[in-house]
């Protein structure tokens, strides 16, 4: 099966995104914050894809995603960075993305940026960049 790790503190977000994969096929876990994401990677769980926010409490996605390429064994999990910061296009690519959605975004866009990086093989360090335009 699929998989997609939801890393968001707003909870209606978080399951709004995971019902949304759910309907396609998608296994879906969340995290509300990144030291909790870490404790499901840490677990073992392997997403395909990480759909990070960037603005959360206890950790930050940008803390996060510092820890997630210093760790060898999850740094090549791509990673979707949504946010609602007017400056994103400007401070999401230090964090190597895969991918960009700026809040708010519709949930096809959602889809048509996620579902292609499920179940495809990692590049460690991936630079390809898709902001997504508002829908």
């Amino acid at each position: 099966m699929n998989k997609v790790l939801i890393v968001e503190d707003e909870r209606d977000m978080r399951d709004g995104l995971a019902c949304i994969l759910a309907a396609e096929g998608i296994e879906a876990r969340t995290a509300a914050d990144g030291l909790a994401a870490l404790g499901v990677l840490h677990d073992g769980w392997r997403p395909d894809v990480i759909v990070l926010d960037l603005m959360m409490p206890v950790m930050s996605g940008t803390e996060f995603r510092t820890a997630q390429l210093a760790d060898p064994g999850l740094a090549a999990i791509p990673v979707v960075v949504v946010s609602g910061r007017h400056d994103l296009a400007d401070a999401a690519p230090r964090l190597r993305p895969a991918a960009i959605l700026q809040k708010p975004f519709s949930m096809r866009a959602f889809l048509a940026t996620v579902v292609p990086l499920v179940d495809v093989p990692a590049v460690p360090g991936g630079t390809a960049l898709d902001v997504a335009a508002r829908d």
